[in-house]
């Protein structure tokens, strides 16, 4: 069985269900979405991101939004390996969670920020805690941003073409 059935084909279909999650908070139209996935695809095409994240239906999700991007996309499970990862490859920025087993989110940004080039290179928060004093401690941990849990297509597409460099290039 294909185990990419249960999961919405569409980006609207994404879209829909992340607004329905969402309590009805102001969210991107399906249209932006379409539009800035396109701006991802034209600006950053060959661009290295790493997706930390230990949520097997949420690494699924991520990866097939930003398959048509064509952004390159590698799979951490937990912190230690996204740690382990940024040594040996380079990337142009991190999609981190938060709560991992093995390394959490904030320990895992911390060591990554030890490491050059890492001081300045992009570090986002992808969670569920969205509470103000858990943006606050992704901030001190070190991450440039925050995107919440359950996912909005179009604030995922703007937050990378806010963060990405344009060339692309790690």
């Amino acid at each position: 069985m294909n185990h990419y059935q249960a999961l919405p084909n569409t980006i609207g279909m994404v879209g829909n269900c992340s607004s329905d999650l969402s309590g009805g908070r102001d969210m991107m139209s399906t249209t932006d979405a379409t539009d800035a996935q396109m701006q991802l695809r034209l600006r950053h095409q060959g661009a290295r991101l790493l997706l930390a994240e230990d949520n097997a239906i949420s690494r699924e999700i991520v990866l097939e939004l930003l398959r048509d991007t064509g952004i390159v996309v590698e799979l951490a499970e937990d912190g230690l390996e996204a740690f382990e990862k940024v040594l040996t490859n380079a990337y142009d920025l991190i999609l981190m969670d938060v709560q991992m087993p093995h390394m959490n989110g904030l320990e895992a940004v911390r060591a990554i920020r030890d490491l050059i080039p890492w001081e300045t290179k992009p570090i986002v928060a992808f969670t569920a805690n969205t509470f103000p004093e858990d943006r606050r401690a992704c901030t001190e941990a070190g991450m440039n941003d925050f995107i919440a849990k359950p996912l909005n297509p179009a604030f995922l597409y703007a937050t990378l073409l806010k963060w990405l460099p344009v060339s692309g290039i790690a």
